[in-house]
């Protein structure tokens, strides 16, 4: 039951960092986490405009920034001052997004719609994702079911990162994102290796999610 815990925590901060959850979670990682990054393949899609006039435009700029790893891309789409945290943010989400493409390149989209937090690329997103805009606010319902925040500023639209308050807390959690990143990156490496099945792979990327959680 534990892990299980621990991993319901590692998702809500995952989700937190981009101002979304379930509902108006405020997740930070614990304050003692140590220092520390038979289905087709899509063609990439081209960037989107970096100036987004709508919020689904800055939702395809952030998804298409993660799926190129362009960390440029990523900082002109989000809204957030902090730029330690931005390039945390970025490699945790680029981290899941690889992560998505890989199991799904070796088990099929059934089985990606079933890892926690998925990332699909821009296009089928866009298919799916639900937007509810309230002046200068949005909110955009994802297919994993988390929703996105968004803010319209100097005409433009971007997707809303949210930095914690405390300091201590912002800089544990930077430590946590960066760790958590190069442990998804770990897994992916060997997603449908040696002939992984697709429940252990999923059990090896909830593993990386909770892995330096408490440490």
């Amino acid at each position: 039951m534990k892990w299980f815990g621990a991993l319901a925590v590692a998702l809500a901060i995952s989700a937190g960092i981009i101002g979304c959850g379930a509902g108006d979670d405020n997740s930070e990682a614990p304050e003692s986490t140590p220092a520390l990054p038979a289905t087709r393949e899509h063609p990439p899609v081209a960037p989107a405009p970096l100036a987004a006039q709508t919020p689904l435009a800055a939702v395809r700029a952030v998804l298409t920034s993660l799926q190129r790893r362009d960390s440029g891309q990523f900082d002109a789409a989000v809204l957030a001052d902090d730029e330690a945290f931005r390039a945390a943010s970025f490699g945790r989400m680029a981290a899941a997004m690889a992560f998505c493409r890989a199991y799904e390149k070796a088990f099929g989209t059934a089985a990606v719609r079933k890892v926690p937090g998925y990332l699909l690329d821009p296009d089928r997103t866009a298919a799916e994702v639900t937007v509810t805009v309230d002046g200068d606010e949005a909110a955009a319902r994802m297919p994993n079911g988390q929703t996105w925040a968004l803010v319209k500023s100097d005409g433009r639209w971007r997707v809303k990162l949210r930095v914690p308050a405390r300091p201590v807390a912002r800089e544990s959690t930077i430590r946590y994102l960066t760790g958590q990143a190069a442990a998804i990156d770990r897994v992916t490496a060997t997603v449908g290796a040696d002939g992984q099945t697709a429940e252990a792979a999923l059990n090896a990327y909830q593993r990386a999610l909770v892995e330096n959680l408490f440490e």
